[in-house]
């Protein structure tokens, strides 16, 4: 899903250890000299991941795939693609899940900036 060290970049403080459990994503925070586990809805750090690619100067277009006819037994169905909506030569980021293609997006900016 989501690497620690976008995780750390994108929350403001030092995280380990991310794992999964029915939409939450269970963190460890350094804050203050100490660890303190806590959790995030899956969406709410989709968004904020959004707003941090947005901060570093990219802009990310959620969509559905279009090549998709039949919603039966489909994996990738989420396509975030960076830059304009309407460019081509765009890179583009597949996931099962909005989170999904959006994490994988903000990892490649955050490899690539």
């Amino acid at each position: 899903m989501i690497k620690h060290e976008l995780l750390s970049e994108v929350l403001g403080y030092e995280c380990t250890m991310p794992y999964y459990t029915e939409g939450q994503v269970n963190i460890q925070l350094f804050v203050k000299g100490a660890f303190n586990v806590s959790s995030i809805n899956i969406y709410e750090l989709a968004h904020k991941c959004k707003e941090w690619a947005f901060e570093q100067g990219y802009a990310l277009y959620i969509k559905i795939r279009p090549d998709i006819l039949d919603l039966k037994d489909v994996n990738h169905f989420y396509v975030v693609q960076i830059g304009t909506g309407s460019d081509k030569n765009a890179n583009q980021f597949y996931g099962d899940s909005e989170p999904d293609a959006i994490f994988s997006a903000t990892e490649w900016i955050q490899e690539n900036k």
